[in-house]
């Protein structure tokens, strides 16, 4: 048992307070009056890494550079105040370079004469607190997108009826006037776009839980040919290369969904190439076994079909990436789009799984794999 006396003599009884500073079941670290680390627990090495001759020898920092002020100012106010510290959330690296989020708590030590002559540092790891509370707070965020999104589309649905009722009736009114015929083109373009902003009402739908699912039966070739049928009518200068998985497994699905989620990632990848590169589609079967490792949710006893689309456009950053499929982030990095995050939402509601790979200049990455049915 690593004894501390040696290094502070003015403890006694020794093996007793090592005892008790060994059971500390948080990482613990005791200080001389110049900073320099005079003893260590077992929980401070398990933690960080290092062992107490380690730590002094050590090469890499401790403390993150940017928190150094605050760290020495905290050490002042303990030590010549005599004010112990509490609660004071701070960041300390590992031995292997990992940053974790800590919880200190810190006093004076003083000798039987009340003089100064250390400190005691209990040092909480508390990153998978840390981690939990923003999860807990990117669905609390997610939860008031998805009310905002229900109003929004509830209210813009009452103006879209209204505004085809009164699309009607004025059809109505000039077929007895046929020679208004050039008005009945303003009128057809003003029908496309109410069928454009509907669509945009079933994503806000779809984003905020409020829509139907209504899965059957279907063979996934068909349901991917059917959907590039239709991309292809709408982004006419792209072209696909497509390679389709020769077993075409049946999968159960809701297919209006589903090609909403696909058409939404190969729109934004036609725009990612300013509507004329390249999209590579392909599709294959893999092993849920083999899906564990990223997707930890996935089942090992499922088979799964893998739709990869690809584009040889603008790429995104790597904050646009990781945060692609939150609300209002598109992939022009510009604008406002919920329609990768309603994607995210659908893929999930099908229990499979979506990621994205991008660097700039170098084109998007997207996987999806949904489960294939098997009696």
């Amino acid at each position: 048992m690593e004894n501390f006396s040696d290094n502070i003599p003015e403890f006694k009884d020794s093996e007793l307070y090592t005892a008790l500073l060994q059971s500390v079941p948080d990482p613990l670290v005791i200080y001389d009056l110049q900073g320099n680390p005079k003893f260590v627990n077992h929980n401070f090495t398990e933690t960080f890494g290092y062992t107490l001759e380690e730590y002094i020898n050590r090469e890499n920092p401790f403390v993150p550079p940017h928190l150094l002020d605050s760290t020495i100012a905290k050490i002042k106010d303990v030590i010549e105040n005599n004010h112990p510290c509490r609660d004071f959330e701070t960041e300390r690296y590992t031995k292997d370079g990992r940053l974790l989020n800590i919880n200190i708590s810190a006093a004076r030590i003083t000798n039987k004469d009340d003089n100064p002559i250390g400190m005691i540092v209990i040092l909480r790891d508390i990153t998978e607190r840390k981690k939990i509370e923003r999860k807990i707070n990117e669905l609390e965020k997610a939860e008031l997108m998805e009310k905002i999104a229900a109003g929004i589309a509830h209210e813009f649905n009452n103006i879209l009826t209204s505004l085809q009722g009164y699309i009607d009736i004025i059809n109505l009114k000039l077929n007895n006037y046929p020679e208004e015929i050039g008005l009945k083109d303003h009128i057809k373009k003003i029908e496309l776009l109410i069928d454009k902003s509907a669509d945009l009402t079933k994503k806000l739908q779809t984003f905020s839980k409020r829509n139907i699912y209504n899965p059957s039966l279907l063979k996934f070739n068909t349901v991917i040919k059917n959907i590039l049928l239709a991309f292809a009518t709408i982004k006419k200068r792209v072209y696909l290369n497509v390679n389709l998985s020769q077993a075409d497994p049946t999968v159960h699905i809701d297919e209006t969904q589903i090609e909403q989620a696909l058409m939404t990632i190969l729109i934004n990848a036609a725009e990612a190439t300013s509507n004329k590169g390249v999209i590579t589609i392909t599709t294959e079967e893999v092993k849920g076994s083999n899906l564990l490792s990223k997707f930890p949710a996935s089942d090992p006893q499922t088979s799964y079909i893998s739709v990869t689309i690809s584009d040889n456009g603008i790429g995104m950053d790597k904050y646009t990436t990781q945060n692609i499929f939150k609300p209002f982030i598109n992939k022009q990095q510009e604008g406002l789009s919920i329609g990768l995050a309603s994607a995210y939402k659908i893929i999930n509601t099908h229990k499979g799984f979506i990621e994205v790979f991008s660097e700039l200049e170098k084109g998007s990455t997207f996987n999806i794999y949904l489960p294939i049915y098997e009696k």
